[in-house]
């Protein structure tokens, strides 16, 4: 399945899987189309966006937060803070990524958007990434490799010096100490979207509050969605019975 910037599309069977955001606009077109079915005449550009990525079993089960800053256009920029490199994985230097990547299907097909087994790490403490098997990755009831971010929401940017802006933010978050509940995932977050502009000129609401129950990404991610209809949408949201289980490659739940 790839992402296009608006909706998802399935090369199995050749159709978009999401209807047009644009659909109710254009009532005398299917939503389900792409550019009024006359690609050769007319393209659907992607604009600039972050995306707040939230992966709600990470932390075993406390929940995490990360971001995608950028475009189709220009690629985007994925930055993650996974956690402390210590015994008790609350405090210490942090594992962290910056990484660039051509298009939103590159990142989506990823082992970063790929769950992991609970202990293991997508990165380490320098920025790099963990050398990961089949073996360590968590898979759906069919046996697919399941996906880490289960929970996306888009929030259009005014331009690209809001992008760099952000980025900048969220790198030096990310590569701070690693302190639960001051300096975490949910921070890098906050740390983005404080240093960005929405499309309209507006600053975007971060959702930072007080309330420590708040700041779990879980809580803080159900808040920036509400807090920024006017400036963002759901683009995912898979949550059922079956994604709050784990299971091998052969299927067998574990």
């Amino acid at each position: 399945m790839y992402y296009y910037g608006a909706r998802y599309y399935d090369p199995r069977i050749s159709i978009f899987i999401s209807v047009d955001p644009l659909a109710k606009k254009y009532p005398n077109i299917g939503g389900y189309v792409y550019c009024v079915n006359n690609p050769i005449n007319i393209i659907d550009p992607d604009g600039r966006d972050i995306i707040i990525l939230n992966d709600f079993k990470g932390a075993n089960g406390a929940s995490h937060h990360a971001v995608l800053i950028g475009s189709d256009k220009n690629g985007w920029v994925y930055i993650s803070k996974d956690g402390a490199n210590s015994k008790n994985k609350m405090f210490g230097p942090a594992k962290y990524i910056v990484k660039r990547f051509d298009s939103y299907s590159d990142f989506y097909n990823s082992n970063h958007n790929k769950s992991v087994k609970s202990g293991d790490y997508h990165t380490n403490t320098n920025g790099t990434e963990n050398q990961l098997s089949e073996d360590d990755f968590v898979y759906d009831q069919f046996g697919y490799s399941e996906i880490r971010y289960k929970r996306q929401f888009r929030i259009e940017t005014k331009d690209e010096t809001s992008d760099a802006n952000s980025i900048m933010a969220a790198w030096d978050q990310a590569k701070s100490y690693y302190n639960l509940g001051s300096d975490d995932c949910s921070d890098v977050v906050s740390a983005a979207l404080n240093a960005a502009t929405s499309k309209d000129g507006s600053k975007i609401d971060t959702a930072n509050d007080s309330n420590l129950l708040n700041k779990l990404p879980n809580q803080k991610q159900k808040n920036i969605e509400k807090n920024n209809k006017s400036s963002g949408r759901q683009i995912l949201n898979i949550e059922t019975k079956y994604t709050k289980k784990n299971y091998n490659k052969d299927g067998n739940e574990i």
